[in-house]
């Protein structure tokens, strides 16, 4: 279990935990700045607050510190931690107002419009309120859910983030390329912008077969964690459960049904490795 869920989940994982979806966090201070500036009225100033920490993590010496101070601060903040397709699926049931916005991700790191993260919470009245002449697309769960599909589908892998823990606000369907939670941890070594999920790929061997009809297996493709390396020699993958994040995209694009998702708990090596 992580620290979110052994503070926040009860019994359940943090984000399932239905008295974590309570307006009465709406009552905090602190995290109503926050959604103010994540729904779009302080956005840049917020993402220029994530650049400058970002970019002091890298410093020789200092570095180290800036890592330890942010990995601190972060859940009092904006980020998030990985869900798989199932767990998606839950959020939308738990979450009221679910609304689209463009991807701010997208918009600052790409220049492009494209809505692919599911808003919910207070996040439509503020936008509303916020910016009343720009885009927002009202849907139904089932539109959601189709949403995510798609998305799972088009290689995104999925992320719940809060407002201040434990408050989730957005899921988001993302790529490496643009995700700046990925961004944080990956080339900043802050590993709070982006926990690891719950469960870690495990393949059968005896079903795989390494795509024979393709030049390199699928799953070793749609892994953006680096956890899949492939045997050209065997024709066979291999999975590192410590780079593993649980995103579950490996069991969505493989043929043969060869990887399955089992829970992190079960593995003694990497149980308390977030």
């Amino acid at each position: 279990m992580c620290d979110y869920c052994a503070s926040h989940g009860g019994k359940l994982r943090w984000y399932l935990n239905p008295e974590n979806y309570s307006d009465r966090f709406l009552d905090d201070k602190k995290r109503m700045k926050i959604l103010y500036d994540i729904t779009g009225w302080g956005i840049d100033q917020y993402l220029d607050h994530a650049t400058k920490l970002s970019k002091k993590a890298k410093i020789p010496i200092l570095g180290g510190l800036v890592r330890k101070i942010g990995n601190y601060i972060v859940p009092n903040k904006h980020s998030g931690q990985v869900v798989n397709l199932r767990d998606a699926f839950k959020i939308v049931d738990l979450a009221d107002n679910l609304c689209i916005l463009d991807c701010v991700c997208r918009k600052n790191i790409r220049g492009s419009k494209e809505g692919v993260c599911i808003n919910f919470g207070p996040i439509k009245e503020l936008f509303q309120k916020l910016k009343p002449s720009e885009k927002i697309e009202v849907i139904t769960p089932n539109e959601a859910k189709d949403l995510i599909k798609k998305s799972d589908k088009r290689g995104f892998y999925h992320q719940v983030l809060y407002a201040k823990l434990p408050y989730p606000v957005v899921l988001c369907n993302c790529d490496s390329n643009s995700c700046t939670a990925y961004k944080l941890r990956f080339n900043f070594g802050i590993e709070r912008g982006m926990m690891k999920g719950h469960e870690v790929g495990i393949l059968d061997e005896k079903k795989c077969d390494g795509c024979e009809y393709q030049k390199a297996p699928l799953c070793l493709h749609y892994c953006q964690f680096g956890a899949i390396k492939w045997n050209s020699n065997e024709r066979i993958i291999q999975i590192d459960k410590n780079m593993c994040f649980g995103c579950g995209l490996c069991v969505t694009h493989c043929p043969k049904g060869a990887i399955s998702l089992q829970k992190r708990i079960n593995f003694p090596e990497i149980k308390q490795m977030w």
